[in-house]
């Protein structure tokens, strides 16, 4: 059949467009991978795929992401208040690690007015409030305010921190909310200095409802951690060798706090004071380093004599010890050697006919020190002295030409008897 030039046009037209038809799944398809090929090597961030050809989305590496709980913790709504020793037995760096604990504990918790706040307290001399539970709300401001946290050593009156703890951390005025599990986590690295006023505190913060979480870091007596932590000592009490091995427990404490039950008073026993028949404490002894961290110790006398069937009537320690100077030593300056003045001349050898004196120098001046340099030179100069003949009377010189292999030698010499034989 013939077809004519209008009916030409209409069948390439019309055959155009069924092949853009056909073409166009591929084409977007085709666009499609390729996007998706880019994506997962990182050229673009985010590619939203046709509902018919879904795809799963690659793991997130944004820092939302980084502060995304590791288990889920804050879908019980807690108040939790950490409680960290500042005492000057603690170096710098151990400190340091005490807050990356505290902020790989808090990384877990859900942050927010309504599922978990944290405040953060330290003590030494004095309890010292860091922050209260209601200064931040979302976690990233939460581990900024840690992060400006500083040391302040001191003694060790974890007493005086639980009191606070208990009258101001946990009140309403401070965004303590009614009818939410209470949650103090003290980490402390030994004795308190009273340990009768932590013992007192401890029972005031657990009648006050207070889970007590006690960690204790490089202790073997866990005695006052016992006092401290709420009950099952198994559930409330941790213990660790140094403040690194901190994060080995983060998981297990968190969990541990977000599972707390809120109300309920703790049944404690209260224990009344004993007689203090300590005479007061004696001075504390030097301490036994200048810098990085050195220990002294102070001792007392029981006022009451020893009983050899009973032991010593008076009851608690009679040594008490705390470290002191944790600064750390100043970085080591090169120095290099210098020389002293030089000594007084040592007396003469010989009283005459040329006798010697030395006289000496150390290289003291500073003293070479951290690689420095010694001192160039020499540490002794020598001289003659005397040299004048000794007193005498002297013959002539006499003078002698020897030849020999036709070599002229003339040799002078002179000889001398003395008049006083004491002369040398």
């Amino acid at each position: 059949m013939k077809l004519d030039k209008k009916s030409w046009s209409g069948h390439v037209l019309l055959g155009s467009l069924l092949l853009i038809y056909q073409l166009t799944p591929v084409v977007e398809t085709a666009t499609i991978h390729r996007r998706f090929r880019r994506r997962q090597r990182g050229d673009v961030d985010v590619v939203t795929l046709p509902p018919r050809t879904p795809l799963p989305p690659p793991p997130s590496t944004t820092a939302a992401s980084a502060l995304k709980p590791e288990v889920k913790c804050g879908l019980n709504p807690a108040d939790v208040v950490f409680v960290l020793d500042s005492s000057r037995s603690i170096w710098n760096d151990a400190f340091d690690a005490q807050l990356d604990f505290v902020r790989n504990v808090t990384r877990l918790f859900a942050i927010s007015r309504s599922q978990i706040q944290v405040g953060i307290m330290t003590f030494s001399n004095e309890a010292r409030i860091e922050f209260h539970m209601d200064e931040h709300d979302n976690k990233r401001d939460l581990l900024e305010a840690v992060n400006k946290i500083v040391q302040v050593p001191g003694d060790t009156r974890t007493g005086a921190a639980l009191y606070e703890m208990s009258e101001s951390m946990f009140s309403e005025q401070h965004g303590a909310r009614p009818g939410v599990a209470k949650v103090g986590i003290v980490i402390t690295d030994g004795y308190s200095t009273v340990p009768e006023e932590t013992r007192n505190a401890a029972i005031a913060a657990k009648l006050k409802e207070i889970r007590m979480f006690a960690i204790g870091v490089g202790v073997t007596d866990i005695t006052e951690l016992v006092d401290i932590a709420s009950k099952p000592a198994s559930t409330f009490v941790f213990k660790v060798t140094n403040y690194r091995a901190l994060d080995s427990i983060k998981n297990l404490l968190a969990s541990r706090t977000c599972s707390v039950k809120p109300g309920g008073q703790e049944l404690v026993t209260i224990h009344p004071p004993p007689v203090d028949d300590w005479l007061p404490w004696g001075e504390w002894n030097p301490c036994t380093k200048s810098c990085n961290g050195g220990s002294q110790y102070r001792l007392r006398v029981c006022s009451k004599p020893y009983d050899e069937k009973t032991g010593s009537p008076c009851l608690g320690p009679q040594a008490d010890f705390r470290g002191c100077n944790i600064e750390r030593c100043p970085k080591p300056v090169t120095v290099h050697g210098g020389w002293s003045e030089w000594a007084e001349w040592t007396p003469c050898s010989k009283s005459c006919e040329s006798g010697r004196s030395v006289r000496i120098r150390a290289c003291t001046n500073p003293t070479p020190q951290f690689g420095g340099r010694p001192c160039r030179g020499d540490t002794e100069e020598t001289i003659q002295c005397n040299t004048e003949a000794c007193p005498g009377k002297y013959i002539r010189w006499w003078l002698v030409a020897v030849e020999s292999v036709g070599i002229v030698f003339r040799i002078m010499w002179r000889w001398a008897y003395r008049e006083n034989k004491n002369v040398q």
